[in-house]
């Protein structure tokens, strides 16, 4: 099994090494790659020995085909999406079962942790889902998902399950790509615990309109 990490970055050459980093420091046992696009052309390439790590300098108006673009290159068998002002905490790897089509993750968000505090966000983000920690098909898991704060970073998915990708500059995106996963023989595991921290690190976030600065998405 391998598994494809697609890091995109903008404008936070920093940020972008933490978030590498943090992949590079809880290194599983499989074998994973890394691919990043830096349509800025301002960061430093950070390179692994045990890790293949591919760089590419893509500008499209389309954010989407750079997601297309990281994809189509990714030569493993699963898919994981990494912002670039996000990071993966210690467990990230830890109880990923890969004999199932899709793997579903908790995630920290600090933006929620600043206005409501840590416990009352983790509820918001988990509460409403923890129904479904049993249901395995993912047919049946979207028919009762609550979807208000959906991340990609949430779902490490078989690369082959992806026909068509959304196109154009939306927030929503994210979640469209989720639901055009669906399938009736497509199995999910959900997996307890926060395993990435989504951040307002780079002065922006996308996922929150009063924090978006990203002219991209206007």
């Amino acid at each position: 099994m391998k598994l494809s990490i697609l890091i995109l970055t903008h404008n936070r050459p920093g940020l972008f090494i933490r978030a590498i980093n943090s992949v590079l420091s809880i290194l599983p046992e499989y074998d994973i790659e890394i691919l990043v696009n830096n349509d800025t052309k301002d960061i430093e390439e950070v390179y692994h020995n045990n890790v293949c790590i591919k760089y590419y300098y893509e500008q499209k108006q389309d954010l989407s085909d750079i997601y297309k673009l990281l994809y189509d290159n990714a030569t493993g068998e699963f898919i994981y999406f990494l912002e670039d002002d996000d990071y993966l905490k210690s467990n990230f790897f830890i109880g990923l079962d890969f004999k199932y089509d899709i793997n579903y993750l908790e995630y920290m968000s600090e933006p929620l942790i600043q206005d409501i505090g840590p416990m009352c966000q983790f509820k918001r983000l988990t509460a409403a889902n923890r129904h479904l920690l049993n249901t395995t098909q993912l047919s049946c898991f979207l028919d009762k998902y609550d979807d208000r704060d959906f991340q990609l970073g949430q779902i490490i998915f078989k690369k082959k399950l992806i026909s068509i990708f959304p196109t154009g500059n939306y927030i929503c995106n994210d979640i469209e790509l989720f639901k055009g996963l669906a399938g009736l023989d497509i199995t999910i595991k959900y997996l307890l615990g926060q395993r990435w921290v989504q951040t307002t690190d780079g002065g922006d976030n996308i996922s929150f309109n009063n924090l978006n600065k990203d002219d991209r998405f206007r």
